[in-house]
C-alpha cells in the first residue's frame, strides 16, 4: 500500500506540472495545522509519560529558549522576510523529519 505522504507529494507535483489551480481551502488548512500540532504534542507527551527525569530539564529549557529565539532572529540579525521564512521552514522540516524518524 503506498504511503499517503508520498501520494500527496505526487499529487502536488502533477498539479504544479499541469498548472492546476488546486488549493486547500483556508479553513481546512487551519484545521489540519491544528490537528498536526495537537497530534505531535500528544504523541510526545505520551512518550514522555513515566520517563521523566532531571536529565531532560536542560534539553527542555534549550528547546524552549530556541522556540522564543527563532522568531526574534529576524529582528536581531536583520533578516529579510524571505530569509526568515526560509529559516523557519528549514527548522520546521528538520523537526518534522526528526519526529518521523523517531516514530519509525
Amino acid at each position: 500500500m503506498p504511503d499517503i505522504i508520498v501520494m500527496f507529494f505526487i499529487l502536488g507535483l502533477i498539479a504544479g506540472s499541469v498548472r492546476s489551480d488546486l488549493a486547500i481551502p483556508k479553513a481546512v488548512y487551519d484545521i489540519l495545522s491544528l490537528l498536526l500540532m495537537l497530534t505531535i504534542g500528544l504523541k510526545g507527551g505520551m512518550a514522555l509519560h513515566g520517563n521523566l527525569s532531571w536529565s531532560l530539564l536542560g534539553e527542555a529549557l534549550a528547546v524552549t529558549a530556541l522556540g522564543f529565539l527563532i522568531p526574534l532572529l529576524r529582528y536581531l540579525v536583520k533578516l529579510t522576510l524571505a530569509d526568515a521564512a526560509s529559516f523557519c521552514a528549514h527548522y520546521g522540516s528538520v523537526s518534522a523529519g526528526t519526529f518521523a524518524v523517531a516514530l519509525a
